[in-house]
C-alpha cells in the first residue's frame, strides 16, 4: 500500500514537472517569436519606405524630363 502511494506521488510530481517545463518552453518560444516578428516588421517597414522614396524620386525625375521635352518641342 505504501509503495503504491509513493508511486502515485512520484507520478504526480513528474506530471507536474512536465507541465511546468512545457509551459516554460512555450513561454520562451512565444517570446522569441515576438522578438523575431518585431524585427521583421522593422526591416519590412524600412525596405518599403526605401522603395516608396525611390519610386517618388523616379516619378519626380520623369515628370521633370517630360516637362522639359514638352517645352523644347514647341
Amino acid at each position: 500500500m505504501l509503495l503504491l502511494m509513493i508511486q502515485r506521488t512520484t507520478q504526480r510530481r513528474e506530471a507536474a514537472a512536465i507541465k511546468v517545463q512545457k509551459n516554460q518552453r512555450r513561454h520562451q518560444a512565444r517570446r522569441s517569436y515576438k522578438l523575431h516578428y518585431a524585427s521583421v516588421l522593422v526591416v519590412q517597414t524600412a525596405l518599403r519606405a526605401m522603395a516608396a522614396r525611390k519610386e517618388f524620386r523616379f516619378k519626380k525625375q520623369s515628370t521633370g524630363a517630360v516637362t522639359i521635352q514638352v517645352v523644347l518641342s514647341y
